[in-house]
């Protein structure tokens, strides 16, 4: 029983192919999906995806690149504010994903209002006791002195698609954060992503697929499916078989989102 600990199934083009999608994703062995928030319409999306296929998991949370459109602090308030009574209502796996994005897909001058927004999902990650699913791109730094500030809920969180140094990924993991690496390690692999792939140890590293955005190769996107892949290609770099490798990520994935703990709320109901 593998885990997809990250995937977009409730965006285009994934959403439009799910059904055919969680098909070939339960004939490659994966039967849990973590799905990961953007905005309050894909919480909708993913609500309805979570009732009507099993196995599925919601993620809530505002994504940094929506945190970089907010250009008033009325608003940032308003969708924190919104987060807080979808929660009340469904009771997401995670929050997130949630961070900084420093890259060319953000302008300089959004930076302010991702910080604002990040800092109060951490907020409200320690209020409500769930883990973080985080998105760091080229803001390491600021992210972890953020986090050190703030501070993180027992359930600690996971920083997904990391694509950073060994170094970035020992001193996440210090703080007692999970690792997770996705379809891009097949295709645009690197000695640098192979030594941080090493560096995490083995009770903090994770798979994904990030589909629909990253796929392993020319595919038109991707999917769950390929989390066989991605875990394979781990294996190769640590040096165990893909057996091994697929149990230690299934071990982790149930510490951090606790999948048989929610079977038992499941049954108690």
């Amino acid at each position: 029983m593998l885990v997809d600990t990250h995937c977009h199934l409730s965006r285009e083009p994934l959403l439009s192919h799910v059904d055919a999608a969680l098909g070939r994703a339960r004939e490659a062995g994966v039967e849990r999906i973590v799905m990961a928030g953007y905005d309050p319409a894909d919480w909708k999306t993913q609500f309805v995806l979570a009732m009507s296929h099993p196995g599925v998991f919601p993620v809530f949370g505002i994504h940094p690149w929506v945190a970089a459109t907010m250009t008033t602090e009325e608003e940032l308030m308003n969708s924190m504010m919104e987060l807080v009574a979808t929660m009340e209502r469904v009771v997401p796996l995670a929050i997130g994903e949630t961070g900084l994005d420093r890259s060319g897909r953000c302008p300089k001058e959004t930076f302010p209002a991702q910080l604002a927004c990040f800092r109060g999902q951490l907020a409200i990650a320690k209020q409500v006791g769930l883990p973080l699913v985080l998105h760091i791109v080229q803001a390491h730094g600021i992210a972890l002195e953020t986090l050190k500030e703030v501070g993180l809920s027992d359930a600690v969180g996971v920083v997904h698609g990391f694509t950073g140094s060994p170094e970035m990924a020992r001193e996440y993991q210090k703080l007692g954060l999970y690792v997770s690496f996705s379809s891009i390690i097949l295709r645009r692999p690197s000695e640098k992503l192979a030594e941080a792939i090493r560096a995490v140890s083995d009770d903090r590293i994770l798979a994904e697929t990030d589909g629909p955005d990253q796929s392993p190769g020319d595919e038109e996107f991707g999917e769950p499916a390929h989390l066989v892949a991605v875990i394979a290609e781990l294996a190769r770099i640590r040096g165990v078989s893909a057996e091994k490798m697929a149990a230690t990520c299934n071990s982790n994935a149930e510490a951090l989102f606790r999948f048989s703990e929610l079977a038992k709320d499941e049954d108690a109901s």
